[in-house]
């Protein structure tokens, strides 16, 4: 029992250093965020109150270190907090909590390293200080990722421009360091680097600088960023809605339509972007037409005719050739309620990642599905969470069948 008793004694000891030992790295981690600043006439002024995410890392490092300080101290006082569940659980909850901040400063360190590619790019100048591959500096975007076979041949792939050429004769010239010569896809997309490459020439003695698209000089500072924000709402205009999250739709059908939207699903033409190889990039269903994510979802010869039945059903016209986007959007009507716009697009929402489920049954399971004959269950489902899930949204099945548009 001595033996046990001293065991319970060296872990009470190590358990309580631990504790003491999250206050002192939560106090430095706040004294830097509290003390760093920038302010310059460039850029403005910039303190931790500016970005919310550091003002979550104090309101957590301040929580961590005093809820150490009370958890040691209650440890060693005897009857003060003699319910060991009540740890658990507060260990738990500050845990949790230093996990979603991990996350918001995560982002921030990553967009403090890489920016935000659509509201800068690259001006260049001699092309000495611009990266190749790894920065923005053509209307393609990243090199890296546009043309990732060729990043992958790449011998060098920090190069910057100005060693990818040099002028001869007057005309800048592209050379390359490949660890072989290019073959097969590796030749199309040199082609389709070559063209959008196509013009460019380096300016002599001049350097290159980042650019910010939302101004007209490309200088980047609070002010204006504040302006574009008060200017954008007074003009009410609606911002990107991509991160447009619905209670009637399950969270995986949520962040299923985030990635579609955002072109991130893993159809074919997309796997063979990066540089995986696949035997087609032709659609599994029709097997005539690339599949893209539009082509997939809502593009597709065989997925066509469902998406006409299901206009029939909410007596909207859908045309034969229409975007993602646009199905999404055809609830927003003149004449249509907000409820009845609501339930439509939890609806298309549904039957798109239907579908996708369906599409997978044929791509690995070798599975025939037929679109038009799984209209029922697309109802049935969509039906199931819109009333389970949102209350505002709910009607019962004779409604949701004939009118649900403009049911109540």
């Amino acid at each position: 029992m001595m033996i046990l008793g001293e065991n319970v004694s060296n872990l009470k000891v190590i358990d309580s250093s631990l504790r003491l030992m999250v206050i002192p790295i939560s106090v430095a981690s706040m004294w830097l965020t509290l003390t760093n600043q920038e302010d310059n006439p460039m850029y403005g002024k910039l303190e931790f109150s500016n970005i919310k995410g550091l003002k979550l890392l104090i309101s957590i490092s301040a929580i961590s270190a005093g809820y150490s300080l009370v958890a040691v101290i209650s440890s060693w006082i005897k009857n003060l907090m003699n319910k060991a569940w009540i740890f658990l659980v507060c260990d738990q909850v500050v845990a949790y909590m230093m996990v979603a901040c991990g996350g918001s400063i995560g982002e921030i360190v990553y967009l403090a390293y890489n920016g935000n590619p659509k509201s800068f790019w690259k001006l260049v100048g001699d092309g000495k200080g611009t990266s190749f591959w790894e920065e923005s500096w053509v209307e393609a975007g990243k090199l890296k990722d546009t043309f990732r076979r060729l990043f992958l041949l790449e011998s060098s792939r920090g190069a910057t421009i100005a060693e990818r050429g040099e002028i001869v004769d007057g005309v800048w010239r592209w050379s390359w360091k490949w660890r072989r010569e290019p073959r097969g896809r590796e030749l199309g997309e040199l082609e389709g680097l070559m063209k959008a490459l196509e013009g460019f020439s380096p300016k002599i003695n001049v350097e290159d600088r980042d650019f910010w698209k939302l101004d007209p000089k490309g200088e980047f500072s609070v002010k204006r960023l504040r302006k574009e924000f008060v200017g954008a709402g007074e003009r009410g205009v609606t911002l990107d809605r991509r991160t447009l999250w619905l209670k009637a739709i399950p969270k995986k059908v949520c962040i299923f339509l985030w990635r579609a939207r955002l072109g991130r699903l893993p159809v074919r033409v997309e796997l063979a972007k990066r540089g995986i190889d696949i035997p087609s990039v032709l659609c599994p269903r029709c097997e005539k037409g690339e599949e893209s994510v539009e082509h997939a979802l809502v593009g597709c010869e065989k997925v066509i005719p469902l998406w006409k039945r299901i206009g029939r059903w909410w007596k909207i016209n859908i045309g034969s050739s229409i975007t993602i986007e646009e199905v999404i959007n055809l609830g927003n009507q003149e004449g249509v309620n907000s409820k009845g716009g609501r339930r439509w697009m939890a609806m298309t929402w549904c039957v798109m990642y239907l579908i996708w489920v369906n599409r997978n049954k044929i791509v690995f399971q070798n599975s025939k599905v037929s679109m038009e004959e799984s209209l029922f269950s697309f109802q049935l489902k969509a039906f199931e969470w819109v009333n389970l899930r949102d209350i505002d949204l709910a009607v019962d099945w004779k409604t949701w069948m004939t009118d649900p548009l403009n049911g109540s």
